[in-house]
């Protein structure tokens, strides 16, 4: 005669690590978009684009939603590249054509960041 341990646990609860948090059911795009804002207010004032890198930065490395991940991706690369061209720029103004980049350069700039809220804004990767 053998006996059988039958183990039961509750209800709600498994032994599957990726059940036991719930993928949530609406995501949460304000952090990113709270990141172009301030990347467009860092058009005119210093500080608040570089507090939109650093939260780009920290938010951005265990978001889980791949379309939100590649918002901050996507944030990351449009901060650094405008950062080297407006340095380039600014290098650039001894010859005159360094004022025409400038404006290109922040053209550039606000454009990705307008682009990047409204595919935010649908849910879309960029």
């Amino acid at each position: 005669m053998s006996t059988e341990t039958i183990v039961t646990q509750p209800a709600g609860q498994s032994n599957n690590p990726d059940m036991a948090r719930p993928a949530p059911v609406v995501s949460d795009k304000s952090m990113p978009f709270i990141v172009y804002c301030l990347f467009l207010a860092g058009v005119f004032f210093f500080l608040p684009g570089l507090v939109g890198i650093i939260l780009a930065y920290v938010k951005g490395g265990d978001e889980r939603d791949p379309v939100l991940a590649a918002h901050y991706a996507y944030q990351k690369r449009t901060f650094w590249w405008a950062t080297l061209w407006l340095f380039l720029s600014g290098m650039l103004m001894m010859a005159i054509i360094g004022y025409l980049t400038v404006f290109i350069a922040l053209g550039w700039y606000i454009y990705r960041c307008v682009k990047g809220m409204t595919r935010l804004n649908k849910h879309e990767a960029i």
